[in-house]
């Protein structure tokens, strides 16, 4: 399967646990849903807003401002670049770890009380090819907010922010609601620990079950050399056992 498909398909698995516990605002409310993005795009001019509703095959509502992020007008976006293709666009290096950190809040959700879903915030930061041809740096902020009752109004703000801060990879965060806006935790896959072509070898060898003497001789290496390498990665990966080595390393 295409890995933007499955971008598409853990994005709005995220949705569906942001909405369980609350009925989804219908994409015809305007009359409640509009006057909220008009609020919001006062108070931050420089922000692309775009609500994708649940149950809804494209955007809602697209910001008119979205030229100045993604340099596409937001009659465009709306009826060619419906949230399906629009991780077309995310930058091929980006498409997988993106799609690691969209697993990574997916699975934060599954452990958090449900009643609780709808308080959290997340910030992902990516690279996204603007109609031009380049790629910019976003700042994607997905939103919950509380319109009435029960109603639940999920929205995103995008803004450029290439120039600002050198790029880094992708990442999230996760923030909570509450008295104050609390970051809860964040993910960042390129700053995983990554092994070497060595340690690599030594996993390999140590999931067939060789033994020390046994790796020692397919590697042609000392047994010290390879209880050394071990050792390293004893410490790498913060493990006490084999058993723990292999569950982290992966």
């Amino acid at each position: 399967m295409n890995r933007t498909n499955d971008l598409a398909r853990v994005s709005h698995s995220i949705i569906h646990y942001v909405n369980e516990m609350a009925e989804t605002t219908d994409a015809s409310s305007s009359e409640q849903v509009l006057p909220i993005i008009y609020g919001l795009q006062q108070v931050f001019p420089q922000w692309v807003a775009m609500i994708c509703p649940l149950h809804h095959p494209s955007w809602y509502y697209v910001s008119n401002n979205c030229v100045n992020v993604f340099g596409y007008e937001a009659g465009y976006i709306v009826k060619k670049l419906g949230p399906q293709h629009y991780f077309d666009q995310v930058h091929p290096d980006d498409v997988e770890d993106l799609y690691k950190v969209f697993s990574f809040v997916r699975s934060f959700f599954e452990e958090q009380p449900s009643e609780e879903h709808h308080l959290f915030r997340m910030v992902f930061n990516y690279r996204f090819r603007h109609s031009k041809g380049h790629y910019v740096m976003l700042h994607d902020e997905k939103v919950v907010c509380r319109i009435t009752g029960k109603q639940n109004l999920y929205y995103s703000l995008f803004r450029d922010i290439t120039s600002e801060l050198p790029y880094s990879g992708v990442k999230v965060e996760i923030f909570k609601t509450g008295n104050e806006l609390q970051r809860v935790n964040s993910y960042q896959p390129s700053r995983e620990q990554k092994l070497s072509v060595r340690e690599s070898q030594l996993i390999g060898l140590i999931r067939k079950g060789l033994t020390t003497k046994e790796i020692a001789h397919m590697l042609r290496i000392s047994h010290n050399t390879v209880r050394n390498i071990r050792s390293r990665m004893f410490e790498k990966y913060k493990v006490n056992n084999v058993i723990e080595l292999l569950n982290k390393a992966g």
